[in-house]
């Protein structure tokens, strides 16, 4: 995932970018990690900005913190998946 500020002072034009790999499962309809998932910092302006994965009854959740740029973030994922059914 990556994301980048609008460019408000003092964080002109902020970027940031993450890797996460794990492994999701889901038991009548509530996803868990299977061991723990990895986040990997690709590179980032700002070393307050921070992400984290976390799952609930059917659902996989990412999210991101940019509190520490006072503008607006946008934020772009690519999520990869496989799933086998048993």
């Amino acid at each position: 995932m990556a994301g980048r500020s609008a460019g408000v002072p003092p964080n002109f034009f902020v970027s940031g970018g993450y890797a996460v790999r794990g492994v999701i499962k889901n038991v009548g309809g509530t996803a868990s990690f299977v061991g723990t998932p990895t986040i990997t910092e690709l590179g980032e302006d700002d070393p307050a900005w921070s992400v984290q994965v976390t799952t609930g009854p059917g659902s996989l959740v990412i999210g991101v913190n940019s509190a520490a740029t006072p503008d607006v973030v946008r934020w772009v994922a690519r999520l990869q998946t496989a799933e086998v059914a048993w």
